[in-house]
Formats: C-alpha cells, structure tokens, sequence
C-alpha cells in the first residue's frame, strides 16, 4: 500500500494508516482509551504514582482534556492530594496562558527578610487586573512560614505559588474549572476535610504504599513536595494494630498475586528469593509487601513487563 499526493501536495496516508488527533470524545471510556493508558501505565516514562493504574491514567488524561492538557501534560501536571485532584502552579499557569483573552501574567517578590511579599497581577482582556498578593505576615499568621520542607527550604518560591494561585483562580475560574492549586492543598490540615458520609472505598495501591514511598510521587517537582498527606489516625490498641497489619499484609499478598498471576511460579519464587531472602509471600512484613507490590514493573521478566 503506497502513499499519495493530495490536491495540495502534500503527502498522505492511506485511512487505514492514519492516526486520528484526539478529541475530548475519543477520550471518555473505550476500548481505544484503555489500550492507550494500559500502555502508559507500564511506562517509567510518567511520574511513579501512575505507574501499574491505567484507571488512574484514564481519569488524569480526561480531566486534564477538559482543561486544555494534552495527555501527556496532565499526567506531569494533575496530582492528588487529600483526595482531591489538584495541578501544580506551573501546570496551571500554563493553562491560563494558553488562553487567548489572557494578556499578561506578572509575578514578583519585593521587600526583604519578613517584610517580603509575593505579587501576581493577571490582565484578563477587556477586564480589570486581578492583583493578589501574599507576604510573611500571611504566611505567619496561616502558619506556613518556616513550615519544614519546601515553606523553610524555598520560602520566597512558596509566597509566589499562594499569590500566584489565589490570582489564577480568581481571574480564570472558567479556565481552571475547580482544579485546586497543589501548593496552596497541601497547606490544608487534614482534618479540616470533611469525611465522606458513604462508606470508605478499598485502599488503592497508593495508599498501601505510600507510607513508605511518600516521597516518589511526582517526579517531575521543581522543590520537594508531596502530593497526599495522611490523617494522623488515634493511636489504636495493641490487638487492634496487629489485627489491622494481618489484614493489611493479606490485603497486600492478594494485590501481588494478582499482578504476578501470568509468571511461573517457580520463576516468581526466584525473584521472592533474591530480592528479600525468602520463600514465600507470607514470610514478608507489611513494608517488605508494599516495597514489592510497588516495584512490580521493574521485577517483572521482562517478556511480562
């Protein structure tokens, strides 16, 4: 099958060769959509957090169509943090910009020690500036400032991203459509989220590991940060807390033996036995399960990766 020359002279494709752009229809649940995320799923190409979820993937790529992101942009932009999706402040500068009636966007950091303030002045076309400012005395007085991590570490960057974030969604809430500001969530204590009335839905591969993987979810961060911060639950009885570990370990054991169920098992065996000096799955702790769920894809033969 050859190609040919349009009217125009330009070279096409045979249709059954040609790949169609997506649009925001091609990406509600199909079987077109699942093939394409399974297939980024097993990639380490995306932040870890996504890696082995292609329900995940499907749902980043979709919301971040609906605010203009390509696929591939909403993944290294969308994280989750408490539960709710959020884009980072460059992802979400760059989805104001890409707007046509947004004219400028200015972002300084005047004074000095703690008289020092962040302003974002945003020019919407046809309306007045949206100025929004955020000094130490705020960051003070909310209980930010010297914060360990990124609040101690990058304080003037910090400051930018709670003016820059007020500014954004104040002079493009259509443009933003609810997405929260990664930067601003994660300074939300935990328990001033409202719990869900429905009844809690089983634990994700994320949340079984990331109380010892916390810092690998997003890759791609300018200044450590973290994308999900864990309520602090009441210390539980001693009985209570082992009980709750066996059913967490099982829990775990069910999820391994399910991604693991194409492999051999005497090559899974293999694998058990040099990564951790053990027989079997049972013979593991809690960490020791969550490490190996969560390195998976790279522990996979590579015939089944």
């Amino acid at each position: 099958m050859s190609a040919s020359m349009n009217g125009g002279g330009a070279l096409s494709l045979p249709e059954s060769l040609s790949v169609p752009a997506p649009q925001s229809d091609d990406f509600l649940p199909s079987e077109r959509m699942m093939q394409f995320c399974s297939m980024i799923a097993q990639s380490n190409m995306v932040p870890k957090d996504f890696r082995g979820r292609p329900g995940d993937v499907m749902i980043a790529v979709q919301m971040g169509m609906e605010v203009g992101l390509k696929p591939m942009q909403a993944l290294q932009s969308i994280a989750v943090i408490n539960g709710r999706p959020a884009l980072w402040g460059d992802g979400a500068l760059a989805v104001v910009r890409a707007r046509p009636d947004c004219d400028d966007i200015v972002e300084t950091v005047s004074g000095e020690s703690e008289a020092r303030v962040a302003t974002c002045t945003i020019t919407r076309r046809g309306r007045t500036p949206v100025v929004r400012t955020f000094s130490v005395a705020d960051a003070k007085k909310a209980g930010l400032f010297g914060k360990e991590g990124p609040w101690r570490n990058y304080p003037d960057r910090m400051l930018q991203m709670r003016a820059r974030g007020f500014a954004l969604r104040d002079a493009f809430p259509d443009a933003l459509k609810g997405f929260a500001i990664a930067e601003e969530a994660m300074d939300i204590p935990v328990d001033a989220i409202a719990a869900p009335t429905h009844d809690a839905a089983p634990a994700t591969r994320t949340e079984q590991v990331k109380e010892s993987l916390r810092a690998r979810v997003v890759d791609v961060a300018p200044v450590p940060r973290e994308t999900e911060q864990s309520v602090e639950p009441a210390q539980p009885s001693a009985s209570a807390e082992e009980e709750l570990s066996r059913i967490k370990a099982r829990d775990l054991r069910n999820a391994i033996a399910k991604a693991w169920q194409h492999v051999a098992p005497e090559k899974r065996a293999e694998i058990l036995k040099q990564q951790f000096g053990r027989n079997q799955l049972v013979e593991l702790n809690v960490v020791q399960l969550e490490d190996f769920l969560a390195r998976t894809p790279e522990l996979l033969p590579m015939e089944m990766a």
